[in-house]
């Protein structure tokens, strides 16, 4: 992906997350997507970036933050994805994030995870859009846990 279109001036975020934008396919549609970036502030290590539609206009006010963190051996310990009216939270857990088990291993996890919030999606009030920005959530995940386990960190 090319990162090359400017991030909205209008969107009023954490200046760390105004990072450039790019198309991204996935089978669900199309989408905008900005640069994933390691939080400046947190400490540890969390990968983080915006999903929305491909117009910067309805980019700036339709969109969901994506987020996950790594364990100290490179595997996914949380992820968390956030959109307007808790399309993600689930049913009585009322939380967008999902955290691995002390026993889980982090691909299960992670399979675990993008089950349970696809599941989600398909029950939320705007399915179709729920599954394409959730498709393209996993498909940043999956390129950037096999960047890492190629050894090019992000």
């Amino acid at each position: 992906m090319s990162f090359r279109i400017p991030f909205p001036a209008e969107l009023d975020i954490d200046p760390y997350l105004t990072r450039p934008i790019a198309r991204m396919s996935t089978a669900q549609g199309e989408l905008f997507c900005t640069e994933p970036v390691v939080n400046p502030f947190d400490g540890q290590g969390t990968i983080e970036w915006h999903l929305g539609p491909t117009d910067t206009k309805q980019f700036s006010r339709e969109h969901v933050y994506c987020f996950f963190g790594f364990d100290d051996r490179g595997g996914i310990m949380h992820m968390g994805i956030l959109a307007e009216g808790d399309w993600f939270s689930g049913d009585n857990e009322g939380t967008h994030q999902m955290i691995r088990e002390d026993d889980e291993g982090a691909d299960v996890f992670l399979s675990r995870a993008f089950q349970e919030y696809y599941r989600r999606a398909v029950a939320c009030s705007d399915p179709q859009k729920a599954v394409l920005y959730l498709s393209g959530m996993e498909r940043i995940t999956k390129s950037v846990c096999e960047l890492r386990r190629s050894g090019d960190r992000p």
